[in-house]
C-alpha cells in the first residue's frame, strides 16, 4: 500500500508540520515568558568542549545506522524511503520515526539557538546539542537508506534489503 498519496498522506504530512510548528512555538513561549530555558545549568557543556560535541554527533549518526540495519534485518516487508507524506508511527516502516524526529531536533534546537542569541547575545548549548543530535541522526537515516537496494518490481520509493 502506497500512503504516500490520498487523503491519509495529506493527514500525515499536516501532523508533522504541526509537531514541529508546536515544539518551536513552545521554545518560543519559553524565552519570552520564563526567560531562560537554554540557560539551565544542568545544560552545560563547556567544560566538555568540541570533542564532547563530535562524540555526540558520531554516536547519533552509528547509533541510527545500526538501529535501522537490526530493524532493517527483522522486517519482512519492503521498507519504504522516508517521506513527509507517510505513517511516521508505522512499526513496519521504521525510517519513518527516525525522519521525523530528526527534523524535529534539529529545528527545536536551532530556534533555541536563534532565540538565545536574540534575547541574551549567548550561543545556547542546549540547542548546540539538540541540533547535532538532530543532525546527526538525519546523517544516520540517509547513510542507512542509501544501503538498501531498489525494488523495481512496484513502487520506486519501496526498498529492500
Amino acid at each position: 500500500m502506497n500512503n504516500n498519496s490520498g487523503p491519509l498522506g495529506s493527514l500525515f504530512f499536516m501532523f508533522r508540520l504541526s509537531v514541529i510548528t508546536l515544539s518551536v512555538l513552545y521554545v518560543i513561549y519559553e524565552y519570552v515568558v520564563n526567560g531562560n530555558a537554554a540557560l539551565r545549568e544542568e545544560w552545560k557543556y563547556d567544560d566538555y568542549g568540541a570533542p564532547f560535541l563530535i562524540f555526540i554527533l558520531l554516536f547519533s549518526v552509528f547509533g541510527v545506522m545500526i538501529i535501522l540495519k537490526i530493524q532493517r534485518r527483522v522486517a519482512k516487508v519492503p521498507l519504504q524511503a522516508p517521506s513527509w507524506h507517510s505513517n511516521p508511527f508505522s512499526i513496519s516502516q521504521p525510517f519513518q520515526i527516525y525522519h521525523m524526529g530528526s527534523l524535529a531536533l534539529m529545528i527545536v534546537g536551532l530556534t533555541h539557538i536563534i532565540m538565545a542569541l536574540i534575547k541574551y547575545g549567548i550561543l545556547s548549548d542546549y540547542g548546540v546539542f539538540m541540533s547535532l543530535v538532530g543532525i546527526g541522526t538525519r546523517v544516520g537515516v540517509g547513510l542507512a537508506a542509501s544501503g538498501l537496494k531498489a525494488d523495481y518490481e512496484g513502487d520506486s520509493r519501496h526498498f529492500r534489503c
